[in-house]
């Protein structure tokens, strides 16, 4: 068997991130070749990636970055918590940030096809499960999103409990870089991380999702014994606090329950001398559809 040394695999561990067994085998399986010796890996961080692939994946972190009139934000999963407080899974998360800035990807699909010089040329997909191979677990990307702001928006966000809830948000105005906006932008973020709003508006309420609540607000009416000419204004009165419970607009605000949401962004923009409204929000839970 090839005599390995050393400084060899000491070469391949910083090219590759794996561990010094799995380098020392890969150069004895490529006759001492590194730049061979890395494929070898990578081949293997494919077979044991998709070996783990049956394993849920529920743990990771979720990231944000804006830059200019662009922001991303991203969910990459592992299967344990320690994994996702590793500096390889927090390097790669970096890195992948990075790339969706740069290529603002329309999908997920596109993003994994996406090859770059911080993953060696190789691409999305490639770079995450030879990842996976070298720390030995199921990692994954769920979602990414990517938002254009217009000369006249302005992006916020926020990443709550380490990773576990992250937050973009897009306020419009012509007073942006004004301090009360500023702070509303902020303090708007960790609203949403904390009231997990199903919509900007009650416009936006799915139809579906308000069939169903009406239904059921109705057959709730009957059980509890209400007049049957009641009901229509009884599920009516349930649909608006459905609203004002979930929709971010309407929604009390936490750190002021007697103002809703729509209050503090008017209230900011008298302060700032410019009409100031909320024109969107992405709110990923770690785990979460």
């Amino acid at each position: 068997m090839i005599e390995i040394s050393a400084n060899a695999v000491k070469e391949l561990r910083e090219k590759s991130g794996a561990g010094m067994m799995q380098c020392k085998k890969a150069l004895q399986e490529t006759a001492g070749d590194v730049e061979k010796a890395i494929e070898y890996l990578r081949k293997q961080g494919q077979i044991q990636a998709g070996k783990r692939s049956g394993r849920s994946a529920k743990e990771g972190k979720i990231a944000s970055a804006i830059q200019g009139d662009l922001a991303v934000m991203l969910e990459l999963n592992s299967e344990t918590d320690f994994v996702s407080r590793n500096d390889d899974f927090s390097a790669l998360l970096g890195n992948l940030v990075k790339v969706a800035l740069e290529k603002a990807p329309a999908s997920l699909e596109a993003f994994e096809a996406v090859s770059s010089p911080l993953f060696g040329g190789r691409t999305v997909r490639d770079a995450v499960m030879e990842k996976a191979g070298i720390i030995g677990e199921n990692i994954g990307l769920k979602r990414v999103c990517v938002l254009r702001a217009a000369s006249d928006e302005k992006f916020f966000t926020y990443i709550h409990m380490g990773g576990k809830i992250g937050v973009l948000l897009t306020l419009k105005g012509a007073a942006l870089s004004h301090d009360k906006v500023l702070e509303a932008g902020k303090d708007l973020c960790m609203h949403v991380a904390a009231s997990n709003p199903l919509a900007l508006k009650k416009e936006d309420v799915p139809a579906d999702k308000l069939a169903s609540e009406t239904e059921i607000f109705r057959e709730l009416a009957r059980k509890e014994g209400k007049p049957e000419k009641m009901l229509d204004k009884i599920v009516l009165g349930r649909i608006e606090k459905f609203y004002k419970e979930n929709c971010l607009l309407d929604q009390p605000f936490v750190k002021d329950p007697n103002k809703s949401v729509s209050q503090v962004l008017s209230e900011a923009g008298k302060e700032a001398g410019a009409a100031l409204s909320l024109v969107a929000f992405v709110r990923y839970q770690l785990g979460s559809d």
